[in-house]
């Protein structure tokens, strides 16, 4: 029974060894940060949103505009009618009472220019802040979309690292389990020794699988916002990971504080349309004339023409304007609200994202500190077992602290990047991690 138990360890153990992501045959992509971050900007889909409200925002300019331009439109008609002379208000006596049947034809062309309207000037102005701040936003897209991609390229990486690591641990009870069990057939063992050892091996199982199920879900997070097809294998290329990122450079790029000047375009506009709003209320006025030929057919008819001049002041409308005005003061009060909170809260977010990245830097000098003092115990085991005072388990516990001492200190080092992310991120600077 216990050689049974055995061969199902192995078999197991050979199937654990299985990549995860791929077999053979499978598509496979290298991918460092750079390339990450470069192709973020171009497949994210926030920053595709973005780009097209710019041309939402461009669009609605010349709609703005168009008010300002001359209409010009055309129309012809042409019909037989009777008319019932008592419906004007006339009757001549001994003519009856009807006219007609006749025939009436009319085609003109007219033209329509506004001369003044206060809102309309308005409203283009506002049109035209309204392209700023949608090309602002625009960039706090992309700004947002280089740091969640940072993000989430370093927790993929370190999910697939963190597989070796707990595998190192299961290699180690595996062994140790072996060792109980052979102990427990030559009788020098317990059953309470081979139960122990069982248990670790079986939680050891549950810690590499999970670690698998991780490092598959943060490889899916990463591959769904770059477009990478889910059975597309990624390999991490460690050589451009420490050279993207660099507290330097943060130091040398100038500081933009997106969220602020995103608030403070967004404010511009709403100030612009309360304004249009309350101008609503004023006097327009336009030129317009018109030139056809009218008759009862095109060959039986004559030239005519009108043209003047229109003054035309609202007094009341059902209150509709009244409306727009105190909505368009409403929204102006929010958005005035919305731009002092992301004034405290871009100095907070620096002022955080600064401290974190002290702290990280701290915690990756202290794990440098253990993963040298974890390199001496693993050189101790293997002199204590060329000298015949520790066995094969006792390596391969050592080697099992060194690789999660080992795990520590990557986790430190990814922290360390992901604060100087998150420090860039407030400062407006990711476009500089971007290398051409």
């Amino acid at each position: 029974m216990g050689m049974i138990n055995m061969l199902m360890m192995l078999v197991f153990m050979l199937m654990s060894t299985i990549n995860i992501y791929a077999t053979d045959d499978t598509m496979v992509v290298e991918l460092d940060l750079n390339t990450a971050l470069k192709k973020a900007q171009a497949v994210s889909l926030n920053v595709l949103l973005a780009d097209a409200r710019v041309e939402e925002s461009m669009a609605r300019l010349g709609q703005s505009r168009a008010a300002l331009l001359p209409h010009v439109s055309g129309a012809i008609a042409w019909e037989r009618q009777t008319k019932d002379l008592r419906s004007s208000g006339l009757q001549f006596p001994g003519q009856g009472t009807s006219l007609g049947p006749f025939n009436s034809f009319d085609a003109r062309g007219r033209i329509t220019q506004t001369i003044f309207d206060a809102a309309v000037l308005e409203r283009l102005r506002a049109a035209r802040l309204g392209t700023i701040l949608s090309t602002l936003q625009a960039e706090k897209a992309k700004e947002d979309a280089l740091a969640l991609t940072a993000t989430l390229y370093i927790q993929a990486k370190r999910a697939k690292e963190s597989v070796a690591t707990v595998a190192a641990a299961l290699k180690r009870d595996y062994l140790a389990y072996q060792i109980q069990q052979t102990k427990f057939s030559q009788g020098t063992g317990s059953s309470l020794g081979v139960a122990q050892a069982k248990a670790a091996y079986a939680h050891s199982r549950y810690l590499y699988q999970m670690a698998k199920t991780d490092a598959l879900e943060k490889r899916l997070d990463l591959g769904a916002l770059l477009k990478i097809p889910r059975d597309t294998r990624i390999v991490f290329n460690e050589h451009r990971y420490n050279g993207i990122l660099g507290k330097k450079r943060l130091t040398d790029a100038p500081v933009k504080f997106f969220a602020l000047e995103t608030a403070q375009a967004q404010l511009n506009v709403q100030e612009s349309q309360a304004r249009a709003a309350a101008l609503d209320f004023g006097p327009r006025i336009n030129l317009f004339g018109d030139y056809g030929r009218a008759g009862t057919s095109p060959d039986r008819g004559s030239n005519t023409y009108a043209f003047g001049l229109q003054a035309t002041i609202p007094i009341w409308e059902g209150g509709i304007k009244s409306a727009n005005l105190k909505e368009a003061n409403a929204v102006l009060k929010e958005t005035k609200a919305s731009l002092d909170d992301a004034g405290y809260q871009a100095d907070n977010s620096i002022v955080n994202a600064g401290a974190k990245l002290k702290e990280a830097w701290y915690l990756v000098i202290a794990q440098m500190a253990n993963v040298a003092l974890a390199q001496e115990e693993v050189q101790v085991i293997k002199q204590r077992v060329a000298s015949g005072l520790a066995n094969a388990l006792d390596i391969a516990d050592a080697k099992a602290r060194y690789s999660h001492v080992m795990d520590d200190y990557k986790e430190a080092v990814a922290s360390y990047w992901m604060s100087t992310i998150q420090l860039a991120h407030a400062r407006g600077q990711m476009g500089f991690f971007i290398k051409n």
